[in-house]
């Protein structure tokens, strides 16, 4: 990773939010389970002794309990492992409420690169992807607007790297709507890592039935009958994909 040897490790697993795009509920239920910081630590410096100089923390949700992201990093300061540079995933409301405190100690710990899972910085698209209220900056208790731009000033402040995780093409997405999310991406995020909502079985976007049309037809522009039924090449769908792409850019 960026020219160091780079492993993964895992804290905890689940989340107890239900986005509509996320296949980890469907899979662990909505919960979260974690593991003893003796475990936590024995896996990074197991990493740490075969080579890994980067660690990915896989943890479907770390920073559910902010209290417990705390207690790991000082875990990882008292082992003298914040050497390693960590790259880990976190919800823009949980760095915006408790970045104040939690982001120093995140860099301390030898955090570099968080993940942020802004998913769309418009309110309807994110009522459409029920990602909300993980993405709600809370003041004194009540909701105080979209927590995306708080959560990167705490992190770039503390001299860390912003991967910003954005889904655009939701089906009640406007071209305007698109490019304010594309706006705010270069303006804000160091490294965009943008996706259209894919429908996961079962997960909660599949059973937005009055969606699934218009979604199956975004993510497969290009497609025909005779692809699906394996009658012609594959690079003929890319090439009608391609042409549909080249006609988008040169209306915008």
């Amino acid at each position: 990773m960026l020219g160091r040897q780079v492993d993964v490790i895992e804290t905890s697993r689940g989340c107890t939010f239900d986005c509509s795009f996320c296949s980890i509920i469907e899979m662990r239920g909505r919960n979260f389970e974690t593991f003893s910081f003796a475990r936590v630590i024995a896996d990074i410096q197991d990493a740490y002794d075969h080579g890994a100089r980067s660690i990915f923390i896989v943890d479907d949700n770390i920073t559910l309990n902010v209290k417990r992201f705390e207690a790991l990093c000082r875990a990882i300061i008292d082992a003298r492992l914040n050497k390693i540079d960590y790259s880990v995933q976190a919800m823009t409301s949980a760095i915006a409420n408790q970045g104040e405190h939690l982001a120093s100690l995140m860099h301390e710990a030898g955090f570099r690169y968080v993940f942020l899972g802004i998913e769309n910085v418009v309110d309807r698209d994110l009522e459409f992807l029920r990602a909300k209220s993980k993405n709600t900056r809370r003041v004194n208790g009540r909701g105080a607007g979209n927590a995306a731009i708080k959560a990167i000033e705490y992190i770039h402040r503390n001299k860390m790297y912003v991967i910003g995780g954005l889904i655009v093409g939701n089906p009640g997405d406007t071209r305007e709507s698109i490019q304010t999310n594309l706006r705010f991406a270069e303006r804000y995020i160091d490294w965009p890592y943008i996706q259209h909502p894919t429908p996961y079985p079962r997960t909660p976007m599949t059973k937005v039935l009055l969606n699934v049309w218009s979604i199956l037809s975004f993510n497969f522009r290009g497609t025909s009958w005779r692809s699906l039924l394996g009658l012609e090449e594959e690079y003929a769908v890319f090439e009608r994909y391609r042409a549909i792409r080249q006609a988008e850019r040169s209306y915008l």
